[in-house]
């Protein structure tokens, strides 16, 4: 990386980038400093006091390891790249950015071919927001291993992200020349469809990314969208009712080996939406308190340990965890509707109505949001406003009977 280049990127972050200041230093000061083990930058050493004892000494022992790999390979060579890999590796997986930014710049330095250290750097660099130095890292990992289809995902995202359609289209293309059925590639092929009013490609990519994975509501919409388009409104109100949050998922070894080192929250939560499932709530409601005390900023652990709460009847324990969740995430749809759900319930209307009108901007067709909007508003003694939220449920979905009852309801008055 140039130093203009380097500039360049700092001074252009954005509020939200402005995290990434070590990690662009990190990568910028070991981006033409060779192998000599002057050029290693020292590990920051990250805030523990939120982790767990036994998190505290898993990442103790790993770098105490470390540090005698180093004391014996002298400063260079695989053995000690491999033991800064790992390390980098461990903070990822309890999301300690800076150090394992500096850990993965080590590693690529002292092992410059190996396509792990550049995935990972890219990938991390991507989550806080360094989307230019993330493309540089995750290029490298493309020319070292061409055919490895998360880092194709990952590069055609960040492009469609940042407008440049020429170049994510290149991307989604090339997987589809590996895997014709990945369902990502088709999604963003249809996006960038869709903001070229290219309606119909779009509408074919999104049907085909929703028959390879037909869990994947969040779809919905866009394909909504693109019938629109087209003109075909029957089609268009269908795929609305259907919309949801169901995430389009990627199979990436990679990223998956970083979960299963972590002695965290992911055990707990796996556990937890087994007991929910099999209606333990009880056990759930204690294996998700374990997910919570493992990573107290887990948006999802707040937010399962509420609902968990609700269904054995503690109420005012999951608010808190869904205001944590909140807190975390002011933008966590689920957080807001199902802590509304409570405050109607608790005849708390008005919060309740500010947190419909969050899921209202953010995500228009969760769930039943439209006769839970016009409900509130009816309880609030709004009829005429909750009356137009009883007609768009209506036309989204005509056999809602609550819905034309409360209609009917706010009509008499």
């Amino acid at each position: 990386m140039s130093l203009y280049r380097a500039v360049e990127l700092l001074l252009n972050l954005d509020t939200r980038s402005m995290r990434a200041l070590p990690l662009l230093a990190a990568v910028f000061l070991c981006s033409n400093c060779g192998t000599d083990r002057t050029a290693l930058l020292p590990i920051p050493e990250p805030d523990l006091s939120k982790l767990r004892p036994e998190v505290i000494e898993q990442l103790r022992s790993r770098r105490t390891k470390l540090g005698d790999i180093y004391t014996r390979t002298g400063g260079r060579g695989q053995q000690l790249a491999i033991a800064f890999g790992e390390m980098g590796r461990l903070y990822h997986a309890y999301q300690l950015h800076e150090p394992a930014a500096v850990c993965y710049t080590n590693a690529a330095v002292l092992q410059p071919g190996e396509f792990r250290w550049h995935y990972y750097l890219g990938q991390l660099q991507s989550t806080i927001g360094a989307n230019d130095v993330a493309v540089t890292e995750l290029v490298r990992a493309a020319r070292i291993r061409p055919g490895y289809i998360p880092t194709l995902v990952a590069l055609g995202k960040l492009h469609y992200e940042a407008g440049d359609y020429a170049n994510a289209r290149k991307r989604f293309d090339s997987i589809l020349e590996i895997d014709n059925r990945n369902a990502l590639a088709h999604f963003y092929l249809g996006q960038v469809a869709f903001d070229q009013d290219r309606f119909q490609e779009a509408v074919d990519h999104f049907v085909t990314a929703l028959s390879i994975q037909p869990d994947a509501s969040r779809i919905q919409y866009p394909l909504a969208m693109a019938y629109q388009g087209i003109g075909d409104q029957a089609s268009a109100q269908r795929h609305l009712a259907r919309r949801g949050n169901g995430p389009l998922t990627i199979n990436d070894p990679l990223m998956l080996e970083l979960r299963d080192l972590t002695l965290g929250a992911r055990q707990y939560l796996d556990a937890g939406a087994v007991a929910i499932r099999n209606g333990n709530y009880r056990r759930a409601v204690s294996l998700l308190s374990d997910a919570v005390a493992a990573e107290p900023e887990n948006v999802l652990a707040h937010y399962n340990l509420g609902s968990a709460l609700i269904k054995v009847g503690q109420g005012a324990a999951a608010m808190e965890h869904y205001r944590e969740a909140l807190r975390l995430d002011p933008g966590y749809v689920p957080a807001h509707y199902d802590l509304a759900t409570v405050l109607a319930f608790q005849g708390d209307y008005s919060e309740a109505l500010d947190h419909l009108h969050v899921v209202n901007r953010i995500d228009p067709g969760y769930r039943t949001l439209l006769f839970k909007l016009g409900n509130v508003l009816a309880k609030l003694d709004r009829c005429d406003e909750a009356t137009t939220y009883f007609r768009k449920a209506l036309a989204r979905n005509p056999a809602d009977q609550l819905a034309r009852d409360a209609l009917r309801q706010c009509a008499g008055q």
